[in-house]
């Protein structure tokens, strides 16, 4: 039976709705994007608790696009100096994620201890006294701890890299780490591809960032590690000249001293603006402070050209306008996945040129100093010039003078001069070394002294010193005028089977100091001290050859021409490397194999400087001034009083008594 179809013809109702919204229903229906973060907290967050500046938040102009590359790129490295404002900076992004976000996260530090206090002293108050904040937390203390900061939609833990509990249980689309490069690398575990793993969550839900931040510390460590890992692109803040309009980093290599005689760190710290002037390295006029602050707000950030051994980037050109091809509005590069930015102190124009440039000749003799002034001034990694001496490269620092023969003449800028003598069964080895202005150094006689311990003759003390004695002063020396050189300061090695040789031959010689080397390098304690022990000194000989090294590899440095032959040789026989230790730590290495009697010998010239006190004195133009005149002065005295004896037996005595007065008390 067929079925029966029904058959409905109707027409569908026309229905019309009018309705006016108003301006904030309108508002509201709206898909607003997110706020830049700088904008954010500077709209919603003010300071308080632990931070130095209490108040509503205002950023720097090289801040902001630090602080909002937070939202353009997944991995964000901020390599900084002290006192510069990174850890604000991250801390503030944390706050954003917080209040306008409402993402899970992460704030590390270094050290529990540091965790503990960031919480109580800043993250808790903060939470406590910003409404916004506020709001998203209800009040109940116990949900506000250093081991969770629940709010009502979103859980931060503030955690210590050296605990692997406080990061493995939690997850949280947004990690963030304090002094990264101060993390301790162990076997166990390691803490930055731990807080790598906690994202995993999150990888599709839009919003999964990783920030860390730190001064530089050692090469190789975590930090290093991400930095110059493969895709990262480094960009350094450029400043445009208020005079040609090029664009330029600042760095301390501009910043010039207005006369010779302020070249120096006390000197500088005197005078100030007055002692030093920053050059623009594109059309040489000087940049006052006042036209650095002109251009204060005007900073690019762009990518310099770097060449490193397994990291290479190309240059961005900046074009006067301060545009960046292929770069968007906010500094944006959207074919970058992860980006560093690394900036100097000077990027504060609170940090005066003069400041910047008295700390460099503060730091720059002393390898310790050094590091530092690099890690927390300029944001560098230090790599100092200790590896890699070789034979070719001491001798082509002949200085067009020698010392060998009856009667030298020395050249006439040194102005002090020191002796170093390394002790060996069979021998003595020597070297003079003459200090100049700018502690250059300038190596005079040097030579080996044959007197074996094993003779019956040298068995007695008393013959070892007249042996060394007599073939110290078998060529001798003479400063310019006539008058003999005698070393202001005699560091003698105390080491091996001889020392109460030694102890004797110092017992005799006035300003002259027996010395021992330490097997460990201690920072706790000096280059050299006086031992408890005995009538000698105690020397880190390590650091003291780190500062040879330094000055070999510096402009400061002359060997006669005349060199003993094995000097090169043995001068390059102590090098320093860096290897990783079991820990993945970069360590040190010492490296002072075969005879290196003579670069032994350096070492002592440069704690006998020291105990001099040269390393302040010779970077004083006026004191260097003064000792120059008062060798003049001596030699003309001389002169005049026995011009036809000059170089008499009785003479020489009494020049030497001359020579001590005026040198041998510095």
């Amino acid at each position: 039976m067929p079925s029966a179809i029904c058959k409905y013809d109707f027409e569908m109702p026309v229905f019309s709705c009018s309705h006016e919204f108003t301006r904030g229903q309108l508002e509201a229906l709206e898909i607003k994007p997110h706020p830049l973060p700088a904008d954010w907290l500077e709209q919603n967050i003010s300071l308080c608790g632990g931070y130095l500046n209490h108040g509503p938040i205002k950023f720097k102009a090289w801040q902001r696009e630090v602080v909002n590359a937070t939202i353009f790129y997944d991995v964000v490295l901020d390599l900084g100096p002290t006192q510069t404002g990174k850890s604000f900076m991250s801390e503030g992004f944390a706050y954003y994620c917080m209040g306008a976000r409402r993402v899970n996260g992460f704030l590390t530090y270094a050290e529990s201890d540091t965790a503990e206090t960031v919480f109580s002293e800043k993250v808790k108050p903060m939470i406590e006294n910003n409404e916004i904040l506020t709001k998203q937390w209800n009040g109940d203390q116990k949900r506000l701890t250093v081991k969770r900061v629940r709010l009502n939609q979103c859980t931060w833990r503030i955690a210590s890299a050296q605990n692997k509990n406080d990061i493995a249980s939690h997850h949280a689309g947004v990690c963030i780490g304090s002094e990264v490069g101060k993390w301790e690398k162990t076997k166990k575990f390691n803490p930055v591809s731990l807080l790598k793993g906690r994202q995993g969550a999150y990888h599709d839900k839009g919003f999964q960032k990783l920030v860390l931040e730190t001064t530089p510390f050692e090469i190789g460590d975590y930090m290093y590690q991400e930095v110059y890992q493969e895709g990262t692109l480094i960009l350094h803040p450029f400043y445009p000249c208020p005079h040609c309009g090029n664009w330029h980093e600042y760095t301390d290599h501009q910043i010039k001293v207005r006369d010779e005689k302020f070249k120096s760190a006390n000197m500088i710290r005197r005078y100030k603006q007055d002692a030093v002037y920053y050059e623009c390295p594109h059309c040489k006029q000087e940049i006052t402070e006042h036209d650095r602050a002109t251009v204060d707000d005007r900073v690019v950030w762009a990518a310099p050209e770097i060449n490193k051994e397994d990291f290479h980037q190309t240059a961005e050109e900046i074009h006067p306008d301060g545009s960046i091809d292929g770069v968007l509005e906010n500094g944006y590069r959207p074919w970058v996945l992860r980006i560093c930015y690394q900036w100097p102190r000077g990027v504060d124009i609170n940090y005066s040129w003069w400041k910047w440039l008295a700390d460099y000749f503060e730091a720059k003799n002393d390898p310790v100093k050094l590091k530092t002034y690099q890690n927390e001034v300029n944001a560098n990694y230090f790599t100092p010039k200790t590896s890699g001496l070789n034979v070719a490269y001491i001798e082509s620092k002949k200085g067009g003078y020698t010392v060998r023969g009856e009667n030298v003449i020395i050249p006439d800028d040194i102005l002090i001069v020191t002796l170093g003598i390394d002790t060996h069964d069979a021998n003595f080895t020597y070297v003079y070394v003459g200090w100049c202005f700018g502690l250059v150094w300038k190596v005079l006689k040097h030579g080996i002294i044959p007197c074996d311990m094993n003779l019956q003759e040298f068995k007695d003390p008393v013959n070892v010193f007249i042996r060394l004695q007599s073939e110290l002063a078998r060529e001798k020396m003479y400063w310019q005028g006539g008058i003999e050189v005698f070393p202001s300061c005699t560091f003698q090695d105390r080491g091996g089977h001889r020392a109460k040789d030694v102890d004797y031959i110092a017992s005799k010689m006035p300003n002259w100091y027996a010395y021992v080397g330490l097997t460990k390098v201690d920072h706790t304690k000096p280059l050299f001290y006086e031992s408890n022990n005995g009538p000698f000194y105690l020397g880190q000989t390590e650091l003291l050859s780190e500062l040879t090294n330094m000055k070999i590899y510096s402009d400061d440095f002359y060997i006669p021409d005349d060199y003993h032959s094995e000097f090169p040789r043995q001068v390059a026989r102590q090098s320093f490397f860096t290897k990783t230790n079991a820990n993945g730590n970069p360590i040190k290495i010492w490296n002072h194999g075969g005879d290196d009697h003579f670069r032994d010998c350096l070492n002592l010239n440069e704690c006998a400087g020291r105990k001099l006190g040269l390393d302040k004195i010779l970077i004083d133009k006026v004191a260097c001034e003064t000792l120059y005149n008062q060798r003049k002065q001596l030699s003309d005295s001389v002169r005049m009083e026995q011009p036809e004896q000059h170089h008499s037996e009785n003479n020489h005595h009494r020049q030497a008594s001359g020579y001590n007065r005026v040198f041998g008390r510095r």
